[in-house]
């Protein structure tokens, strides 16, 4: 079966517009509160640094801006803030630069006469810092980026500006009215030098669609500016009155906030199309930039797949997939519906195993509504929804439902018989096996629960699982049952007494069997041993101990009484298998008892 493509395309319900920036409200107060970022942040650029850039960082979540998504973004000294996996440039001091989407909270381009090395540079102070934190729980998760104690201008020598940019999480798991939405709160803000083509707004790159903040208007404004009418705003020294704190909870603010889709997107369906599925859907939402699509193996965890307007995208896969689908606006999500959402069942079906007896057949079964085809070795058998199989064999069944869409559902189908038996042999012990000892292990292919019994060739019953160890040659039977049916299975075992293995003895040469609790019993330690035999002998050469068994050892005793301290002769003697042959070997060594 091929891998199945699916084609995604949405049908709209009217004219999708594309993202504008005069679609973003807004607003100013001063009457908002910087965020406390005396602890749990990350620093992004340090102490003194000018002409600097931050690395790509990642937001925490997703944003959307002017109808793009979001994860990561970077920062210069000059307060500036790009979106995007590119890095900021460090002489990035607007919000008009190409194929950047970018917020400026305090920019100038104002160059030094004659040297124009770049008085709207800012540079951050000897305790000045420029970094962040994420605030909040998701969906409503919020990133705080805090340019600290910056000097404005970069000769200057003291702490003249703190400022905030914060952005609200896009979530794409529930309607989020602040979703997208941009702030820039202003705390101490003071210009060291006069500064003059001060820059203060958001753009996406094209020159043509940025807001810039009016600094001169009363109230302030924001408006839709062009590089012929850009704002050339003027500070002079000294402290910056329309921005400047007056008070804790008396700063600055300037907000953006995109439009909430007026619709949503909705009746998200699928059909098939030879090996193609093909998801559509309705966007009810006039004033949406298009639709979000999310994907899922689970149907719990979701992540962005696309973002789609009139697009067609194609996608080679075969697992089992859902979909979620949104109108998205230049930066927030429409609610999800219960008809937003759909889950597509692979075309591998069910892959089952049946075991049947000889002579007897099982009904195989496709699903209800669909129609069928079964094949057997390649040949189609049949078209009825059910079969009876009755001989061993893999049969495909083929199925459409009625959107078209196929489905391959595969059973094997094995007979219980004694040809399905395998009985093998093995040795213990690896390359060596005791003398007269042979392992019978009884397999069959099956996944259902079975049971065993062994029997020699006089019917008497052994082991009763799978196992059995066999010390007498002859002829040994294994029957084999499931819930429904038994076969069996004989063969024959000849005990082998040519492989062998080699014996191993350690004798320790002291202990006290009189006044300790421990090492008080002499004794061997020994494996594979054919034959034994220990005598020890006093000084004088009588016995004082004698034993044929391996595991009896010798208490330090003669004729009941406590042996003397004394240096004792010990000989083992033994018989040793190696390849086949047995040989007789002593050992003699002198063993020290210890009171």
């Amino acid at each position: 079966m091929k891998n199945l493509f699916f084609i995604f395309f949405c049908l709209i319900s009217e004219l999708l517009l594309a993202q504008n920036i005069k679609n973003y409200t807004f607003s100013t107060d001063q009457n908002s509160a910087l965020v406390d970022m005396s602890a749990g942040t990350n620093e992004l650029i340090g102490t003194e640094k000018w002409l600097f850039s931050s690395d790509v960082t990642p937001l925490g979540f997703e944003f959307w801006f002017m109808g793009k998504r979001y994860t990561d973004f970077s920062v210069n000294c000059n307060g500036v803030l790009r979106f995007g996996k590119t890095k900021l440039i460090e002489t990035g001091n607007s919000y008009s630069i190409a194929g950047n989407a970018r917020l400026c909270l305090l920019g100038s381009t104002t160059r030094d006469e004659p040297s124009q090395n770049g008085s709207g540079f800012w540079k951050t102070s000897a305790t000045g810092k420029v970094h962040y934190k994420i605030i909040g729980n998701a969906p409503n998760r919020k990133l705080v980026v805090e340019w600290k104690n910056l000097a404005i201008n970069h000769v200057s020598k003291t702490e003249d500006a703190t400022f905030q940019a914060i952005l609200h999480e896009t979530s794409p798991n529930t309607q989020n009215q602040t979703g997208g939405k941009i702030e820039m709160i202003y705390g101490k803000m003071n210009a060291a030098f006069a500064i003059t083509n001060v820059r203060i707004g958001i753009g996406d790159g094209d020159f043509a669609d940025r807001q810039a903040i009016n600094l001169d208007t009363n109230p302030l404004t924001s408006r839709i500016v062009t590089e012929t009418n850009d704002p050339p705003f003027a500070f002079a020294a000294g402290i910056i009155n329309i921005l400047n704190t007056k008070g804790e909870n008396a700063c600055r603010r300037f907000v953006f906030t995109p439009p909430n889709p007026n619709g949503v997107a909705q009746n998200l369906d699928f059909k098939c199309e030879n090996s193609n599925i093909v998801l559509s859907w309705a966007n009810s939402a006039n004033n949406a930039v298009g639709s979000v699509l999310y994907v899922s193996s689970d149907g719990k965890n979701y992540s962005f797949m696309t973002q789609i307007q009139a697009l067609t995208l194609t996608q080679a896969n075969s697992q089992n997939l859902c979909f979620k689908v949104y109108a998205v606006t230049e930066g927030n999500l429409s609610e999800l519906q219960t008809s937003g959402q759909i889950c597509l069942t692979s075309s591998v079906g069910a892959q089952r195993k049946f075991s049947i007896c000889e002579g007897k057949s099982v009904e195989l079964s496709g699903q209800n509504d669909m129609t069928y085809e079964w094949f057997l070795k390649g040949i189609s058998i049949s078209k009825e929804q059910k079969i009876e199989a009755k001989e061993a064999g893999t049969y495909i069944l083929e199925s459409k439902n009625a959107k078209n869409c196929s489905i391959k559902d595969t059973f094997e189908v094995s007979i219980f018989s004694s040809d399905l038996i395998k009985i093998t042999n093995q040795t213990s012990g690896g390359s060596c096996t005791s003398l007269g000892k042979t392992v019978l292990i009884a397999d069959i292919p099956s996944n259902e629960k079975l049971t065993y019994q062994w029997q020699d060739e006089a019917g008497n019953n052994l082991a009763s699982d799978s196992v059995l160890a066999v010390e007498t040659a002859g002829l040994y039977k294994v029957l084999v049952s499931n819930s429904f049916c038994s076969a069996s299975k004989s063969t024959n075992v000849s005990i082998s007494t040519s492989v062998c293995c080699p014996a191993v003895i350690e004798v320790p040469n002291a202990f006290t069997p009189h006044n300790t609790p421990s090492n008080n019993v002499f004794q061997i330690k020994h494996e594979n041993l054919v034959s034994y035999e220990i005598q020890i002998y006093n000084r004088w050469g009588i016995l004082v101990f004698f034993s044929q068994d391996p595991e009896q050892g010798w208490e330090g005793n003669f004729q009941g009484s406590p042996a003397a301290a004394d240096v004792y002769q010990v000989v083992i003697k033994y018989q040793s298998c190696n390849k086949g042959i047995v040989a007789n070997k002593t050992y003699l060594t002198d063993l020290h008892l210890l009171e």
